[in-house]
């Protein structure tokens, strides 16, 4: 848009005709021009996205997950069972959706995949 504007190509040119020649809305060429406007080319240039929100699972509860999601003797018969079971542990309510998605991320766990193995199998049979 700057360059449109500075050679001028674009500064009789309207925010619609702007945004069409640039692939952008007419409201985002609206937004940068008043931000070159307030603060010039240093204003555009900033980067105002935020990090990323801190894990609600602290390492020590991550690990704890780990194990009982790892023990093939658990009992855990879905994601419900292990909501109830966290909040139950460690006294903290985590969303049903928020707990899919964090196993999906750090377990590689999916929904309604079949057990590797039969809770209530006799182990000494196995050893034998």
């Amino acid at each position: 848009m700057l360059i449109l504007i500075k050679n001028n190509e674009g500064e009789n040119l309207s925010k619609q005709a702007l945004g069409k020649l640039l692939g952008v809305s007419s409201s985002s060429i609206q937004i940068w021009r008043k931000m070159y406007e307030t603060g010039g080319l240093s204003l555009l240039l900033t980067d105002k996205r935020i990090g990323f929100k801190p894990s609600l699972i602290s390492a020590e509860e991550h690990a704890q997950i780990a194990t009982k999601l790892n023990n093939p003797t658990n009992g855990l018969r879905g994601y419900i069972e292990l909501q109830d079971w966290i909040n139950h542990e460690f006294n903290k309510p985590i969303k049903y959706n928020t707990l899919l998605k964090y196993c999906g991320r750090n377990f590689g766990f999916k929904s309604k995949v079949a057990r590797k193995s039969q809770i209530k199998k006799d182990l000494q049979a196995v050893e034998d």
